[in-house]
């Protein structure tokens, strides 16, 4: 994926008509987007992108994922937006490093 300037544009659709979610991150003055973008390994090949966005001043994290649909030619789209805290308690998750949490980690269940 090419590099994206402020106020560009990502559309679901080749027409053009279905605006990404991340527009918005984008558009913001203190917003940041990164992107990772790969095949899944799931048998079928699919294009996947993994978006990061943040919004700074307004201090949200969105994770976004596109698949690309072969079949009708449009980006599927999913986000899950995140306060700053939380974000930030999801990346600890995420890294292993449970011990940054104190006492607001509790293991629900181990096998």
């Amino acid at each position: 994926m090419e590099k994206l300037n402020r106020n560009d544009k990502i559309y679901l659709d080749p027409q053009q008509t279905k605006e990404s979610c991340i527009n918005k991150y984008l558009e913001a003055r203190d917003g940041i987007v990164e992107v990772c973008e790969y095949r899944d390994c799931s048998g079928y090949g699919s294009k996947t992108r993994i978006f990061i966005c943040q919004d700074t001043k307004h201090e949200m994290t969105s994770i976004v994922r596109q698949t690309w649909n072969s079949i009708t030619k449009v980006w599927i789209e999913e986000e899950m937006p995140f306060d700053s805290d939380s974000f930030m308690f999801l990346a600890a998750l995420i890294k292993g490093e449970q011990a940054k949490l104190g006492d607001d980690y509790t293991l629900v269940r181990d096998y």
